[in-house]
């Protein structure tokens, strides 16, 4: 083959690997498409997430932030119906949670929950070893390791036998620890800075595309390992950090956006929001179709 032949070859093989980089979906910024959003008599709504087993949507609710009572989570259709609303009633201010193997698992100030998703009731409570750890989010390794943030004590707990023992614990890596997320060997989390932990050497790092944000509520990572953050506050945002860690803003509103959950139903990715206006007494669900261009 001439040697002009054999170089145009070559460039027209890297040009097509290079497109095809390009188009790859974990190095391109999702569209957002707004699905639907369910208005209802919610309080103060946290966290959302899709029982897949079952095709439903739960949402913890609660009033104030104390042991009173009155918090609840709420069933939803996965079109965003309500189907109850006091599904799970008298609880306290129950936040993040978390599904494996039938049974959910939901933080409630000092207790982790345990809701059997067949019988629709809690089976068991499991306390905390520390004082005022403002209990907070819920994350299950793909082999059934149970942890779970505190806001208050900075602090990642893990179930152990019958108690949330403590795991990590850092004012300032890890202050007011919030959202978590387990992913093969590591702990993703997020509070006032973005955590990576490596569980194996036990090493936290920040993550990188989030050093300039702070102050986050939600975290989860889709199917392409992409991560998405909200932030606190009463004006609502979603984050996206691509893997070359620069952080865009995808979407935001005047509600607040809290607690979240990014699921697959029927071949589409959805992302489904606790949203609301505490000055307004105004409270949702907010889904969004997530679509990559």
């Amino acid at each position: 083959m001439p040697k002009q032949l054999l170089i145009i070859g070559l460039l027209i093989v890297l040009g097509i690997g290079s497109i095809s980089c390009r188009q790859e979906p974990e190095d391109s910024i999702p569209e957002i498409t707004k699905a639907w959003y369910t208005n209802a008599n919610f309080a103060s709504p946290e966290s959302v997430i899709y029982d897949q087993a079952r095709e439903y949507i739960y949402v913890s609710n609660g009033v104030g932030y104390a042991k009173n009572g009155q918090g609840f989570l709420s069933k939803l259709s996965e079109s965003g119906q309500v189907l109850e609303l006091q599904w799970i009633p008298q609880l306290n201010r129950p936040t993040g949670m978390a599904i494996f193997e039938d049974q959910l698992f939901v933080a409630d100030i000092d207790v982790l929950l345990q809701i059997d998703l067949v019988s629709e009731r809690v089976v068991q409570q499991f306390p905390v070893t520390q004082t005022n750890p403002m209990l907070n989010d819920v994350a299950i390794s793909d082999g059934g390791d149970i942890y779970v943030t505190g806001s208050g004590t900075h602090a990642i707990y893990q179930l152990l036998q019958d108690s949330l023992q403590l795991i990590y614990q850092d004012d300032d890596t890890l202050q007011y620890a919030n959202g978590i997320v387990a992913a093969k060997g590591y702990l993703h989390v997020v509070g006032w800075n973005g955590t990576n932990i490596e569980l194996e050497r036990k090493t936290m790092t920040p993550i990188a595309g989030l050093k300039e944000l702070n102050d986050f509520d939600g975290l989860a990572l889709d199917k392409h390992k992409r991560l998405f953050v909200t932030q606190v506050g009463e004006k609502g945002g979603l984050w996206f950090c691509d893997p070359n860690n620069e952080a865009s803003l995808l979407y935001e509103q005047d509600d607040y956006l809290a607690d979240f959950d990014l699921v697959e139903i029927d071949g589409q990715t959805y992302c489904l929001m606790a949203s609301g206006n505490h000055q307004e007494k105004r409270y949702g669900v907010l889904a969004l179709l997530l679509t990559d261009k």
